[in-house]
C-alpha cells in the first residue's frame, strides 16, 4: 500500500513535504550558480588587482579570466566545487535535517521492523520479484539505447531551436571535453560525477520519496537529474537514463550498480 492511500493526514503530510523537497532542490540550482559565480568574481578580482599592481590601468583582467574559462580543468573543477563540495553537501544535509522519512513522521515503523514483524515481507517489494544483479546487466542494451536515442532527441532539438531563434546550437559540454586533457575528464566525468550524483539524485531523493510512491520517486528522480544539468543536449538523454537507473535501485535497493552504470554510460559518452 502507498502511504498517499494512508489517510487525509498523510495527504496534508506528503504534500508539505513534496513542497519543501521542491524548495531544496530550487535552492540547489541557485547555490551551485551563486557558488560558481562567486568563485569567478573572486578570480576575476584577484586578476584585476595582480594586473593592477604590475602594470597600472593597462591591466586586463578580463582576457585573463577568458583564458582560464578554456582552461579545461578549471572548468571541471569548477563545476565539482560548486555542486559536490557546496551545493550537494548542503541540501542532502537540509533533507536529512528538515525531512525525516514519511514513516517517522506519521509514527509508522520503519520497513526493517515491519520485515521483523511479518515473515516474507522486504523493503524492496512486497509480492514483486526484486532484481538480481544478471538482470541489470540484461538491462545494459537499453542503457545504451536510451543514451543514444536521448542524445539524438536532445541534438535535434536544440538544432531546431536554433534554426528557430536564428543560433547556432553548440555542444558546449562535448567541445570542452573534446578539448580538454583526458585524465581530467576521466577523474571528474568518469569518476567523481557518477558518484556524487547517483548517491544524490538516486538514493538521496528516492529514498525519500519511495514510501510515498515508487513511481513518484522515479519521475522525481528523473526530472531533477534531467534539470539539473542545465543543458538542453543532456536533458533528454539524463531524464531517460535517471528514470531506468531510478527504476533498477528501486529494484535492487543497491546504489552500486547505479554507480557503475553511469559510470559507463559518461566513460563511452
Amino acid at each position: 500500500m502507498r502511504l498517499w492511500d494512508a489517510g487525509d493526514m498523510s495527504k496534508r503530510v506528503i504534500r508539505a513535504d513534496l513542497s519543501a523537497l521542491g524548495f531544496y532542490l530550487v535552492l540547489y540550482l541557485v547555490l551551485v550558480n551563486a557558488a560558481a559565480g562567486g568563485i569567478m568574481t573572486i578570480a576575476g578580482a584577484a586578476f584585476l588587482f595582480r594586473g593592477f599592481m604590475q602594470s597600472g590601468l593597462s591591466a586586463n583582467p578580463a582576457a585573463e579570466l577568458s583564458a582560464l574559462t578554456d582552461n579545461p580543468w578549471f572548468v571541471l573543477s569548477l563545476n565539482a566545487v560548486s555542486q559536490y563540495l557546496i551545493g550537494m553537501p548542503v541540501v542532502a544535509w537540509l533533507i536529512r535535517l528538515r525531512l525525516p522519512t514519511i514513516e517517522v513522521r506519521l509514527g509508522l515503523p520503519p520497513y526493517y521492523e515491519l520485515e521483523q514483524a511479518v515473515p516474507g515481507m522486504s523493503a524492496k517489494s512486497v509480492g514483486e520479484e526484486p532484481l538480481r544483479g544478471r538482470d541489470v546487466l540484461a538491462l545494459l542494451p537499453m542503457v545504451a539505447f536510451l543514451m543514444v536515442a536521448g542524445s539524438l532527441i536532445g541534438a535535434g532539438v536544440a538544432a531546431a531551436l536554433g534554426q528557430l531563434f536564428g543560433v547556432e546550437a553548440q555542444n558546449s559540454q562535448v567541445e570542452l571535453l573534446l578539448s580538454g586533457n583526458l585524465f581530467a575528464t576521466i577523474l571528474f566525468v568518469v569518476i567523481l560525477a557518477p558518484l556524487a550524483e547517483e548517491l544524490f539524485f538516486r538514493k538521496l531523493l528516492i529514498d525519500q520519496v519511495k514510501p510515498m510512491s515508487k513511481g513518484g520517486a522515479v519521475l522525481v528522480s528523473a526530472m531533477s537529474f534531467a534539470f539539473f544539468h542545465q543543458n538542453l543536449y543532456q536533458f533528454f538523454y539524463a531524464l531517460f537514463l535517471g528514470a531506468l537507473f531510478a527504476f533498477i535501485y528501486i529494484k535492487t535497493e543497491k546504489i552500486l550498480y547505479t554507480i557503475l552504470m553511469h559510470m559507463g554510460v559518461n566513460f563511452f559518452g
